[in-house]
């Protein structure tokens, strides 16, 4: 279940990190919004193999990602290499993502053998995926998240889409559900009676 707020968190990242980042960090860090939006966009690719990692240490080959763990930071060390002196935090940028895409492609190519074609739930990600969809009814306000009042308002009615999305989706299911009702806390009761029936 962790791409279940990963996932949309990464989502408000993306599409209003350079909005909020001044809000919370004052206007001289304007600058640093772009970035974060690319962070918060890679974000998930960070987590996707962080599970493949546990998958392998679930199977008892805690040591299997040890080479391709030095692959990635080798890539990683290289592009910074080349693409910081020239571009600066740009290249910076680009050498978090690149190493993000590459580490996933590898992490997923060479594990497939040992955790097997289910790897990588791609229905359950795609319906987080659609979760996250009402998030974009808040684009035409964009402009207007500029003060600490106007963030106010805005992290409930985000939150509050992302439960509609969450319920509409299906991404939590029964299972899940009795798991929070279980759970002896009255937030996760309520939370599990919003994102499905009581059955």
């Amino acid at each position: 279940m962790t791409f279940v707020h990963v996932i949309p968190i990464a989502a408000i990242g993306v599409l209003f990190g350079d909005r909020i980042v001044p809000i919370v960090y004052g206007g001289g860090m304007a600058p640093a919004g772009p970035i974060a939006r690319a962070l918060f966009g890679v974000t998930p690719l960070l987590f996707l193999t962080a599970g493949v990692a546990v998958g392998m240490l679930a199977i008892g080959k805690p040591w299997a990602g040890i080479h391709l763990s030095v692959l990635t930071a080798a890539i990683n060390l290289g592009l910074d290499y080349l693409l910081i002196p020239r571009f600066g935090i740009a290249g910076a940028i680009a050498a978090v993502l690149m190493t993000a895409l590459v580490s996933a492609f590898l992490f997923l190519r060479f594990y497939r053998t040992d955790l097997g074609a289910g790897l990588v739930p791609w229905r359950y990600l795609g319906r987080c995926i659609l979760a996250s969809a009402p998030l974009l009814v808040l684009l035409p306000v964009r402009s207007s998240l500029d003060s600490m009042a106007a963030l106010a308002a805005f992290a409930p009615a985000a939150g509050l889409l992302v439960l509609i999305g969450m319920r509409v989706s299906g991404v939590v299911g029964q299972q899940e559900r009795t798991l929070l009702r279980a759970s002896g806390f009255t937030m996760a009761r309520r939370l599990a009676d919003l994102l499905g029936s009581r059955s």
